[in-house]
């Protein structure tokens, strides 16, 4: 029954899925090529265009960072958890969107 779902779960169309499965479950090293490729896909998905959909041309959301599930803290904490790949430069006026509020007076 395990073996079942686990070859369901492998075989979603959600790269996210596939890619929880085969960290959390299978133990597959994040660094290794095949998580690499998944995560290329995990950062082209429907879920995460979605979630960077409102981004504005200076690439920060419209939104306080803090508004619940749509700003920038919260949109990069469901990309980390969904499997976007580290370090992806193009995050980084979501970084600093967040940084300026934590930093504030």
């Amino acid at each position: 029954m395990t073996d079942s779902i686990i070859t369901r779960l492998l075989n979603s169309e959600d790269p996210s899925i596939r890619f929880k499965v085969l960290v959390n479950v299978l133990g597959e090293k994040q660094n290794s090529d095949p998580i690499s490729k998944l995560q290329k896909q995990i950062k082209n998905s429907v879920r995460v265009t979605k979630l960077l959909s409102e981004r504005g041309r200076d690439g920060k959301l419209p939104h306080h960072p803090y508004q619940k599930w749509c700003g920038a803290h919260w949109v990069m904490s469901c990309l980390s958890d969904l499997g976007y790949p580290a370090g992806d430069k193009y995050l980084e006026p979501l970084r600093e969107q967040v940084y300026d509020w934590l930093l504030s007076d």
